[in-house]
């Protein structure tokens, strides 16, 4: 089956768009499914990572509704930097998904109270992060 045009899947109702399975989808609805996949699979390695690293760390479940405050970030944990135990958040966004509003208005507050939080992209950079190779704007 070929696929609808964006143009009419738009004009069409929801209802019978859902019928169509993924023939149903916008291009728009298409991105936004891949990239909340890419992000899912990038926090899963992250916290990996930080359970690789014997670190205990506070996530919410991914992809379900938070009960978290609004703007929290996904991880929360304590990591040591040159033999200082410092509170650090990772906030995961992939391609070039940017923080929220309510997002960066907690990232500022959580760093005026001496967390450091980063925006982690990939698995590479969480790692530069934990080990002290990237720094923070604060």
């Amino acid at each position: 089956m070929k696929p609808i045009p964006n143009n009419i899947l738009k004009r069409m109702d929801k209802t019978e768009r859902k019928k169509l399975g993924k023939l149903g989808l916008t291009n728009e609805e298409i991105q936004t499914r891949n990239e909340f996949e890419l992000e899912k699979d990038l926090q899963r390695d992250v916290i990996n990572l930080l359970h690789q690293r014997d670190i205990w760390v506070q996530s919410s479940r991914f992809g379900k509704r938070s009960t978290a405050t609004k703007g929290a970030p996904d991880f929360l944990f304590v990591w040591t930097l040159n033999g200082i135990p410092r509170p650090m958040a990772f906030e995961v966004k992939v391609g070039n998904g940017k923080p929220t509003k309510w997002q960066l208005e907690t990232h500022m507050h959580m760093r005026r109270n001496g967390w450091l939080v980063f925006v982690v992209r990939s698995l590479n950079e969480a790692r530069e992060f934990l080990d002290g190779k990237l720094q923070v704007l604060e």
